[in-house]
């Protein structure tokens, strides 16, 4: 998508925006203190077109009539009925079945472990590694168990996944469960649902396996997927612009802000998981298929 130029008048921009809609041209239109901005995403017109604007900028143009809006049938009332509780559900989930998904599986996780404080099964099952909860905060496992390839290679292949479902602390939940919703909604929406389900599980299993080389087996969350999904969209919106992405930079802002608080050491931060989520979003996100 390239810009291509401004029409001062709010009429003529109406009416070179016929032009392009009679030609099958798709355009965006932004409001600007100058005047009204077009952008192409067909960028090999861009040079045919700009003549044209300059001649509607000029007033060289013969005016077409604008179309005419029928007026609005009587809506007849329908009569409103109680869909019950599993109606309400599927209409939340169904837009979005893998984000939601997700969401449960993450509040469910995190319930089952006492957000990663009580020592029992569920505890030393979703972690990369079988480890125990103790008192004041300390983690123990065993050295024999300290090897998540052996684990794998002996089928918990879960294993590499599910650290991404767990969470220490209400607010760690609430956060990175907002990014993911946010995203992933969006994501699944433009992209489908199977190419969302490929960069979750491909960032949650590199992301953990980095911060467990990083900085060991004591660490869970979401955020690395999280971040792949950022790095995702960024790159779409970059290199595909036909998928409409857009990310504010109130947001860009946000990220990289936060990305230099987690680097500075004053958190206990999985940086790990954050940089190899962060690298496979965005070579994911530069497949142009994906």
């Amino acid at each position: 998508m390239r810009r291509l130029g401004v029409l001062t008048n709010r009429i003529t921009a109406i009416q070179f925006a016929l032009l392009l809609q009679s030609r099958g041209l798709d355009a965006r239109r932004n409001d600007t203190a100058e005047g009204v901005e077009f952008w192409l995403y067909d960028e090999d017109r861009i040079p045919e077109l700009k003549g044209e604007l300059e001649r509607y900028e000029r007033g060289e143009y013969t005016p077409v009539a604008l179309p005419q809006i029928p007026a609005p049938q009587p809506v007849k009332p329908v009569p409103r009925r109680s869909h019950g509780f599993f109606a309400f559900l599927w209409n939340l989930i169904a837009p979005a079945p893998w984000t939601m998904t997700i969401c449960v599986a993450c509040v469910v996780a995190t319930s089952l472990t006492g957000f990663m404080e009580l020592p029992n099964r569920f505890t030393r099952e979703l972690a990369l590694i079988p480890i125990t909860p103790q008192k004041g905060g300390r983690v123990t496992f065993l050295l024999a168990d300290d090897d998540p390839v052996r684990l794998i290679r002996e089928g918990q292949v879960w294993r590499p996944f599910t650290p991404a479902l767990l969470h220490g602390g209400i607010l760690h939940l609430l956060l990175d469960l907002q990014v993911f919703y946010v995203f992933g909604t969006a994501v699944e929406h433009v992209r489908g649902t199977l190419r969302l389900i490929g960069l979750t599980l491909l960032s949650a299993a590199a992301g953990n396996l980095i911060q467990y080389w990083w900085g060991g087996p004591v660490f869970c969350g979401l955020s690395g997927v999280g971040y792949a999904l950022y790095g995702y969209v960024w790159m779409k919106t970059l290199f595909q612009p036909e998928t409409r992405f857009v990310i504010p930079r109130s947001m860009h802002i946000m990220f990289w802000a936060w990305t230099l608080v987690c680097f500075s050491g004053l958190l206990p931060i999985a940086n790990g998981a954050h940089s190899g989520g962060l690298v496979i979003g965005i070579l994911y996100g530069l497949i142009t298929f994906l």
